[in-house]
């Protein structure tokens, strides 16, 4: 579990894989799936009754943003096919450098004449300042904050009107520009 990591950010994990059994015991091959990862292996290391491997799995830089769901199978030389391989569950979530909360925002029933006010939280990791913030209707009324922070919370309002171009209901998209 490579846990939250930021988009742009390459990062490894370190493994130990060890068996005790057969001393001829080997991995013979690591597959996936995912362009995010890179594997690999060192040298089995052989004592008395076990094999040890030391597996590197990175999570590369290119990495978009979002959450990744994976897995790899490691193949051995086991003679027994239900002891042949194994799976290693991989997951991360990639960060953009800037967040918003909530990702969705429920309005409610907002009556015609009568106005909604709601906030928007937007996060990042160093300050920053918000430029612009752009949504297609007219209805959404915001203030761009003042200067440099690392968490700013956008308070706007939402004015019930009958815009028949949208109906009864409101799906839009609101675009928060930074200097990020």
């Amino acid at each position: 579990n490579f846990g939250d990591t930021d988009v742009g950010a390459s990062k490894t994990i370190d493994l130990r894989i060890q068996y005790t059994g057969q001393k001829d015991w080997k991995i013979v091959d690591v597959r996936g799936n995912s362009e995010a990862l890179e594997v690999r292996l060192d040298p089995a290391i052989r004592q008395s009754g076990f094999v040890s491997y030391n597996m590197h799995v990175k999570l590369k830089s290119s990495t978009p943003v979002g959450e990744l769901q994976d897995e790899l199978i490691v193949v051995t030389n086991d003679p027994r096919e239900s002891e042949s391989q194994f799976r290693l569950p991989i997951s991360a979530r990639l960060l953009p450098p800037v967040t918003l909360s909530p990702e969705k925002i429920l309005l409610g029933d907002v009556k015609i004449g009568d106005s909604k006010v709601q906030r928007l939280v937007v996060k990042a990791k160093k300050p920053f300042s918000i430029s612009k913030i752009d949504c297609a209707d007219q209805r959404f009324e915001f203030t761009i904050p003042d200067g440099e922070k690392l968490v700013h919370v956008l308070q706007f309002q939402f004015h019930g009107s009958l815009d028949s171009s949208n109906g009864p209901s409101v799906h839009q998209k609101i675009l928060v520009e930074t200097n990020t």
